[in-house]
């Protein structure tokens, strides 16, 4: 299947799951290409996106707060049913799925030291000075990542270090939220509520809520751009 294929049908699936294209996440795509790289089939990208909606909603149900419900939130719940699949269908995929896995974590590293060196620029700019401590904190866990990463030996490790590393990311980028001004915090939000006035009524509150929110984030990050962890 061709790359625009196969991801307009996971766009179209988890689009309609959600119910709103404009919380489709940046970081969605190299996510999708390299599901693709590994052979996941569309079916079992479905079956994931189907197990972390439902953990979602019943978490929204029982009145936990969440972060904003994207592609990239459905990670795990795709890697564990793509782990399921594959014990399913054992028959000659052993010595691709290890290229396949050796590819990834070489990928995975070189990104983590491209990170750790921007970080370590930007813990000494003044711009993020309202930050440099939650900057070098994250520094450190990146470090032990990478060391996660190199004794990583299936897909379900390398999984949870990615999770680790997106969590990581959050983190920080939470941090810089709440380090802001509430001028600036007010500022950044009209400027994401601007962005959304012409679709707002095509949308339910809920979903309103969590799109002005990751508008809100999208501006925050044209002011102090981090670099994207995966």
């Amino acid at each position: 299947m061709e790359s625009s294929a196969y991801w307009e049908q996971i766009e179209q699936y988890f689009v309609a799951k959600r119910g709103s294209a404009l919380i489709l996440s940046p970081k969605d795509w190299p996510l999708v290409s390299a599901w693709e790289e590994r052979g996941v089939p569309l079916e079992v990208v479905f079956e994931g996106i189907d197990h972390a909606y439902q953990r979602y909603e019943e978490k929204s149900a029982a009145g936990q707060r969440q972060m904003n419900w994207t592609l990239t939130s459905c990670q795990h719940d795709v890697e564990r049913a793509w782990n399921t699949w594959r014990e399913q269908h054992p028959d000659g995929q052993a010595a691709d799925e290890r290229d396949a896995l050796e590819s990834e974590r070489r990928k995975i590293g070189s990104k983590l030291q491209s990170i750790t060196a921007r970080l370590q620029t930007y813990s000494t700019d003044g711009h993020y000075a309202s930050v440099r401590d939650a900057i070098i904190a994250t520094i450190s866990t990146l470090h032990s990542l990478a060391a996660s990463l190199e004794r990583a030996t299936d897909d379900a490790a390398l999984t949870d270090v990615k999770t680790a590393i997106h969590q990581a990311e959050q983190t920080l980028m939470t941090h810089l939220e709440y380090a802001i001004p509430d001028t600036m915090r007010q500022n950044l939000l009209k400027k994401a509520e601007a962005r959304l006035a012409s679709h707002k009524s095509q949308m339910s509150e809920t979903i309103y809520q969590e799109t002005l929110q990751l508008a809100f984030l999208q501006e925050l990050h044209r002011l102090y751009p981090l670099p994207p962890f995966l």
